[in-house]
């Protein structure tokens, strides 16, 4: 049975693919390692590029992102704040 990815690559097409959070420590080192390069008219977004035989990873980073991501802790954290309180 071939995947999506195998068709997309059999058919020399470019793709994006999200990688899950867990499976990003495989590559963090190595993304963390170069120059971050800044998106040209998007100087809140800053990637990381990883080449690794035919595939390339891509680590993006931005400021909204960065605040969503905390907006999104705290508001998961609420409920322990008040229960820290008593």
């Amino acid at each position: 049975m071939t995947t999506n990815l195998q068709d997309l690559r059999r058919r020399g097409a470019y793709y994006l693919v999200g990688t899950p959070r867990r499976k990003l420590a495989n590559f963090e080192r190595e993304l963390l390692k170069g120059d971050w390069q800044e998106i040209a008219g998007k100087p809140e977004v800053r990637v990381q590029l990883l080449s690794e035989g035919a595939e390339t990873f891509v680590l993006a980073r931005s400021l909204q992102r960065a605040k969503k991501e905390s907006a999104m802790l705290r508001s998961q954290l609420t409920p322990f704040t008040a229960l820290w309180a008593l």
